[in-house]
């Protein structure tokens, strides 16, 4: 089983503090959140930190990500078609990673096309519920015909529906070509998805370098570091539910 990975988030508000990108750095996996600084900066602006961004990290491996607002994200819904072009400035240097939600996959074939060095993630969101054990695995299997890895963040309603989501990823058959990397449940209830995921099979998890969640029940880097440090320190293969 692959160790854990703590995937920190790069935002405009992480890269302008010291501090934060500090702890980023302990981060061997960065997510850059690309709509965050396309709302908030020019392009002129935008370039200029992704060249330091760049020289700053230079031996990490890049998500790109440029969220939707129906997913949480900045970037308008209305113009999800517009994210390529939007790149083109700052195709130079290709990330290891693209996430792209699964809704938005008939946009895939372009994005092969353009980023042809990147691997997809599809990832799919629901700010409401989670799924049960068939559904989730029907479409872990949907989503995994077509990209290089699979992301699920959910939202269990009670401690069932977690206890479903858990034993799933601890007891799905993966796709080796197309594994399930990241699944949690956003919010309260399933904070602790963010910790024990890791552990039983899907190896990434997402944190944040400061204060400021960019999704619900998201927890800092600090924290999760020291959290898969002290298990592995353990030696347990024991994860409780």
């Amino acid at each position: 089983m692959a160790k854990p990975i703590v995937v920190g988030l790069l935002t405009p508000q992480s890269w302008a503090s010291i501090q934060e990108r500090e702890v980023l750095q302990k981060c061997s996996h960065i997510e850059m959140r690309w709509d965050l600084f396309a709302v908030s900066l020019s392009i002129e602006k935008v370039k200029e930190a992704w060249a330091q961004i760049l020289n700053e990290f230079p031996y990490k491996i890049w998500i790109w990500t440029m969220r939707l607002v129906r997913d949480g994200g900045a970037w308008p819904n209305d113009k999800a078609n517009l994210r390529l072009s939007y790149w083109e400035s700052f195709l130079k240097q290709q990330p290891e990673w693209l996430d792209l939600e699964w809704e938005e996959q008939d946009s895939l074939l372009s994005w092969r096309q353009i980023f042809l060095k990147s691997k997809i993630l599809f990832s799919h969101h629901n700010f409401n519920m989670s799924y049960g054990a068939a559904k989730l695995e029907e479409l872990y299997l949907e989503l995994s015909k077509k990209s290089d890895g699979v992301k699920f963040a959910l939202t269990c309603r009670n401690k069932d529906e977690l206890e479903e989501l858990l034993t799933l990823i601890k007891y799905l058959e993966q796709n080796p070509k197309a594994p399930l990397l990241a699944a949690f449940s956003m919010g309260d209830v399933g904070k602790k998805s963010r910790k024990l995921a890791p552990l039983l099979g899907a190896p990434w998890t997402y944190g944040i370098s400061g204060d400021i969640a960019e999704a619900p029940g998201q927890i800092q880097i600090l924290e999760l570091l020291d959290y898969f440090k002290n298990h592995l320190q353990k030696g347990s293969n024991f994860v409780d539910l």
